[in-house]
């Protein structure tokens, strides 16, 4: 029995993925809702094209055009829409994964490896975000932070192939075309991806210069349409409306230390975490067993150091711009991190190939183990893990009876508004998943939430139950 479980170590590690984390996760979104800002970027229900919507967003509120294209774009006009699109997200998260192991590994990786290794990056970034109701389930941020990570974890594929000379369609011109509108799209979203772009594109720079001895110009055109699009986005009147503006003083020490004692407190706890040491050790085992190393001199501190500061930047710019650090904004600086992590392994493998290339040979054993003890960690979640949360969240029923409650509340709306009713005060919600909610009506009804919802299903005004913040002041 022992020598099959061995045998077959690498499926029950799949089949516990599989089971206990990726299927529930997908699984629970039947029962989301939409939720906060989802009200008010629903293009149908607002009655402007998603255009018009970019354009007020643009001058009132944002410079992110091309985020709230894809969040305009992707937000659902019914209900059911809102249970469907976390599940592509997820796809497309593993998707990524696949990708970038696809362009570093190539041929080197075998499909079914690469799903593997795909499925367990999922997994490790699903047990360790912060906040999975905005980071997978919340439509509008989900939509809108995933969208810029994905879109530039292609154009950095992009720009890997151009080195490589492993043109799309085998022309250069129609690559190099792509190159420059991913520069653009990248550049449109939230300024961490942006600034991270321009970074890449000056780093490529570097790389060539120092790799052939020369300056590629195609490069620095590159470069210059990056930073045309971070124009766009960096002097958008909403961008000053919502930061309070940029001759607003703000003590940027104070900022810059208050968010790294964030950063460094999760870099502790995602360090800690026996998953996560778990994955480390299976990629470079892998990566060994394959001989899978790279030819590029550069080192791994340096890819270690820069996944640092790009991870870091995920929580000081919104620090030091809005005032605050979220749930979205520490799951986004952990998914960068993770990507520079193990991009990080691989060349500390490729550095010291002599030395792995001594133990390749009890590799093979190291990986069965490592596997069966991937699985007993699925198995076995700690109390405050996501996915003990997950699973709690479906056993137990919360998500289902906070989907029977979102339901309710919507034909209660439907029904008081069919006979005339515009001033409601609903009920407030009984049960919380923790994967779904995000939060609830207020009981003042000019929170700009409660206005959205009003204007969504064309009330004049609405509130839950409980003192309203406007009387208490009256009075």
């Amino acid at each position: 029995m022992l020598k099959l479980i061995y045998k077959h170590s690498s499926l029950i590690f799949l089949l516990c993925m599989l089971i206990l984390i990726i299927v529930p996760a997908m699984w629970v979104s039947i029962y989301n809702h939409p939720c906060s800002d989802d009200f008010g970027l629903n293009v149908k229900m607002q009655g402007r094209n998603i255009f018009e919507l970019v354009y007020d967003f643009y001058l009132t509120w944002g410079g992110a055009y091309v985020g709230v294209f894809f969040q305009a774009l992707l937000q659902p006009s019914e209900v059911i829409g809102f249970k469907i699109v976390p599940i592509l997200i997820i796809l497309l998260f593993i998707g990524s994964f696949y990708f970038m192991l696809h362009i570093f590994f190539g041929e080197k990786f075998s499909f079914t490896e690469k799903i593997m290794g795909a499925l367990i990056a999922f997994c490790l970034f699903f047990l360790q975000i912060d906040a999975p109701n905005e980071t997978i389930y919340w439509v509008m941020s989900a939509s809108a932070y995933q969208a810029g990570y994905l879109l530039f974890i292609l154009f950095v594929g992009l720009i890997i192939l151009w080195l490589r000379k492993q043109y799309i369609f085998k022309s250069f011109s129609i690559h190099y075309s792509l190159l420059l509108l991913f520069a653009v799209l990248t550049t449109g979203h939230i300024a961490n991806i942006g600034l991270i772009t321009l970074g890449t594109c000056g780093l490529l720079i570097i790389y060539v210069f120092f790799k052939h001895r020369h300056l590629l110009f195609s490069s620095f055109i590159l470069l210059a349409v990056a930073l045309v699009g971070f124009g766009i986005f960096f002097f958008a009147p909403g961008n000053f409306i919502r930061g309070g503006g940029l001759s607003q003083e703000r003590d940027l020490i104070a900022h810059l230390l208050l968010s790294a004692k964030t950063y460094f407190s999760y870099l502790t706890r995602w360090f800690a975490n026996s998953f996560f040491v778990l994955s480390s050790f299976i990629f470079m085992l892998i990566a060994v067993q394959k001989k899978a190393m790279s030819t590029t001199n550069i080192s791994f501190l340096i890819l270690f150091f820069i996944t640092l500061g790009i991870s870091y930047s995920f929580m000081f710019l919104p620090q030091y711009t809005v005032g605050y650090i979220a749930g979205r904004h520490i799951d986004m600086a952990y998914l960068f991190f993770l990507s520079g992590w193990f991009l990080t392994l691989y060349f500390l493998v490729s550095n010291y190939h002599q030395f792995f290339s001594e133990v390749s040979d009890l590799s093979v054993a190291y990986l069965k183990i490592a596997c069966l003890i991937g699985a007993l960690l699925i198995l076995f979640p700690t109390p405050a893990s996501n996915e003990r949360k997950l699973i709690e969240d479906i056993v137990r029923q919360t998500a289902k009876k906070y989907d029977e409650e979102r339901n309710q509340r919507h034909l209660e709306v439907m029904q008081k508004k069919k006979q005339g009713q515009k001033y409601l005060v609903l009920k407030p919600l009984q049960h919380k998943p923790f994967m779904l909610f995000k939060q609830d009506l207020f009981p003042t009804p000019q929170h700009w939430y409660n206005q959205m919802f009003a204007h969504y299903y064309g009330l004049d005004s609405v509130r839950i139950e409980g003192v309203d913040a406007t009387e208490v002041m009256i009075k």
